[in-house]
Order: C-alpha cells, then sequence, then structure tokens
C-alpha cells in the first residue's frame, strides 16, 4: 500500500513520527459502495473518466468558512443517496461536475465533489480527542481552511474534553505536571522587582506566543500536540532556570514560608517543593515541613490564628 505523502496541511514538518492513512484505507470497497450508479467512477461516451487534474478541470473559487469554532464531535458518514447526490458544498449533482465518485470529507462526514474537496489532508480534532489518533484524512476544502486558521490556537482542553488522555499518553501527564510546577515559579518571578524589566527576555522567551503552556495548564493547539516531546523539553529548561533565581534572589527568598511547627527560619519552604517534603493546608494553602505537619495530625496553627481573630472581632 502507498502511503499518502501528499501532506498540506501547516505545521506537518513538525511530527515527524506521525504515520499517514493508506488511500486503499480510506477508499476501500465499503466506502465506495455508498456511492450509486450516478456518481460511480465510470466513462462516458467510449472516453476515458475525466482526472481531476486536467487543464480543463476548473476549480471553483473559495473562501473561508464562516466557523470561528472546531468541531469536536465525529459526524455520522453520510452516503450520497441521503445527499440526494449533490456536493454538500457547492450544492451541484455529483455527475453534473466530473465523472470521478464523491470524496469523504473525515472531518464533516459529508461527500464533496472534486471540485470543493482537492483531497488535501489534515488531522481531525475529534479524532484527536477521542484516542489520541494523530493520522491524516482526507478533508474537503472548506474543512482543510478552518483546521489551518487554527492549527496554532490553543482549542484542545484535555482536561474537560478527555481527561483519560493523561493516562493514555503518559507525556500528557508529565507535561501537565511540569505546567503546574511553573505556575508555582511564575508566580515569583512575576512579582520579583529584581527582573520586572527582563523577565520576558530572561524566563519567558521559550513560551512565545504560548504563555497558555504556565497560565491554563490543559490547554494544547495542534502544533502543541504535534511536539509534545518539544514541550516538555520548553517546560524544563524554564523551570531550571526559574528556580535558580527563586533560591538566589533575597527579594524571592522573603515569599517563601517558615515552617510555623518548627519555626525553622533557616529552612525556606516553597509551594514547588517536593511534594514528600513539604505538607499544605487545604484551607489556607500555608506550608509545613511534612514530618512537622504529620505530627500535629494537619492540624493548621494559621488557621487556628485565623479564627481565632475572626472570633475577637466578633466579640469587639
Amino acid at each position: 500500500k502507498t502511503k499518502i505523502k501528499n501532506y498540506l496541511i501547516l505545521g506537518i514538518n513538525d511530527y515527524a513520527s506521525c504515520q499517514s492513512t493508506t488511500s486503499d484505507d480510506l477508499f476501500n470497497d465499503q466506502d465506495q459502495c455508498l456511492f450509486d450508479d450516478n456518481s460511480t467512477n465510470t466513462t462516458t461516451n467510449g472516453t476515458d473518466e475525466q482526472d481531476i487534474d486536467d487543464d480543463s478541470f476548473e476549480v471553483l473559487s473559495f473562501e473561508a468558512p464562516p466557523e470561528s469554532s472546531i468541531y469536536f464531535r465525529e459526524f455520522q458518514y453520510t452516503t450520497s443517496h441521503s445527499q440526494n447526490n449533490v456536493c454538500d458544498c457547492c450544492n451541484k449533482l455529483f455527475a453534473s461536475v466530473s465523472n470521478l465518485p464523491p470524496r469523504r470529507c473525515y472531518y464533516y462526514g459529508k461527500l464533496y465533489c472534486p471540485r470543493c474537496h482537492l483531497m488535501d489532508y489534515a488531522y481531525i480534532p475529534a479524532k484527536i480527542i477521542k484516542s489520541f489518533d494523530m493520522h491524516l484524512y482526507p478533508v474537503c476544502r472548506r474543512a482543510k481552511s478552518i483546521l489551518q486558521s487554527n492549527f496554532y490556537q490553543p482549542i484542545f482542553d484535555i482536561q474537560n474534553d478527555n481527561e483519560n488522555l493523561y493516562v493514555l499518553q503518559p507525556i500528557l501527564s508529565d507535561i501537565r505536571s511540569s505546567r503546574i510546577q511553573f505556575q508555582h515559579y511564575y508566580a515569583y518571578l512575576s512579582t520579583c522587582t529584581r527582573i520586572e524589566n527582563e523577565l520576558n527576555e530572561k524566563f519567558l522567551k521559550e513560551f512565545y506566543a504560548r504563555d497558555y503552556l504556565y497560565q491554563s495548564i490543559h490547554l494544547y493547539s495542534l502544533n502543541d500536540l504535534l511536539s509534545l516531546k518539544k514541550i516538555l523539553q520548553i517546560l524544563n529548561i524554564a523551570s531550571i532556570r526559574a528556580k535558580q533565581h527563586i533560591y538566589q534572589c533575597m527579594i524571592c527568598r522573603e515569599k517563601g514560608f517558615i515552617c510555623e511547627i518548627c519555626k525553622n527560619r533557616k529552612d525556606i519552604l516553597y509551594p514547588f517543593d517536593d511534594i514528600k517534603t513539604i505538607g499544605r493546608c487545604n484551607n489556607c494553602s500555608n506550608i509545613y515541613h511534612r514530618k512537622c505537619w504529620d505530627n500535629i495530625d494537619h492540624d493548621c496553627p494559621k488557621c487556628y490564628r485565623l479564627i481565632q481573630r475572626k472570633h475577637e472581632q466578633d466579640i469587639i
């Protein structure tokens, strides 16, 4: 079987390891049987069928579709009969356009004439969200346009769309942990007066046009999903640089936590420290040494102090 090589979608080179579907897989006998006699691949008046690449074949002008959002559900595949032998885009009879059979768009699920479907290939968002299917599928011109225009947009919300992908793809889980970690770093960096003029250049340059990577930890663009190893590398490099600054900067160190149980001022605690070494109160988010926190059965001193203060204010 010959692999499809006509990768026309923007950014395909970012995902060198992807595999495309084969033409035999996409246009097998079962799919061909959907087409009725008026739209099958036949000859007319003893002449060979008209080829889509023939210079005499007119390609209609095309404008971007009105949709501004991406569909994340798979549409039911239609048949030529259910579409009344009419192209879903130009509304012309298949037989009046070409002797070639209608072409399936795997984004909309509809059939299109060869003028409205030029055998372009794209990744299908619904298939990615459902099972992380990163194969290329034929799409019509309308679908190609809307998918290309959203290629770099963070339209995939893994948590809301299908959180099982974190289990299906362990690297997504690793990236989520790294993004949460960098969120803690960013909280310190963004309020450090020592680096306010060099924050973007020194610490956030890897995130150019991708600030959602640390602001919204579950969002991905299609370009991100095609380069997950690169995303993880970016997060790791940025995290190392940020952590080094926080540990060495006096301003950032003053924003750390001192364990109120043992009151050891020499050991500064941070929210991004290893969970095995720190304990966090779920109510006030105060941080303690893990051993100290476990010894008091998670009875938070800060919460007790806040409750006592509120009680005194109520009395007054």
